[in-house]
């Protein structure tokens, strides 16, 4: 893949930009147009977790609480087009929706952070913890790249 300076790349952890002191050419692309690192992209119409190195996407299967989570947080940050605060109650209705009489609490959005964070873990993130940021006593993040 030809690079152009300011190009980054991640590879166990190490972030290598390159730089090229004596350049021949104008640069053809922007910094980082190219990703080369692995990243998590939600789609929502498919309502599907994606990890993806490359061009190459790999479909992921959270357990079905996990991605209506996942999918409700995709979508508000579409609709808002940054990545945005969702509150426990937010939350807990997008996961559990009215039906539930069992008086659901932060501490159950808690457990299916908790499982968000471990399934990018899984596949590679070294960064779960910043890409579903807690605000604590308000509720999550959701910070990787979300399709329609």
């Amino acid at each position: 893949v030809p690079l152009d300076p300011g190009c980054v790349m991640e590879i166990h952890g190490w972030k290598l930009v390159f730089h090229d002191p004596n350049p021949t050419a104008e640069p053809s692309r922007g910094p980082n147009d190219i990703k080369l690192t692995p990243e998590f992209v939600y789609k929502v119409s498919q309502a599907t977790l994606f990890y993806q190195e490359g061009k190459a996407r790999s479909p992921l299967t959270p357990r079905t609480k996990v991605n209506q989570m996942l999918g409700y947080m995709a979508q508000r940050n579409l609709d808002q087009g940054e990545p945005v605060l969702c509150s426990y109650d937010e939350l807990i209705e997008a996961a559990w929706g009215n039906d539930d009489d069992r008086g659901r609490l932060p501490a159950d959005v808690n457990m299916l952070a908790r499982d968000i964070r471990r399934l990018l873990e899984q596949n590679g993130s070294e960064t779960a913890k910043t890409q579903l940021e807690t605000k604590k006593g308000q509720g999550y993040i959701l910070r990787i790249s979300c399709e329609p």
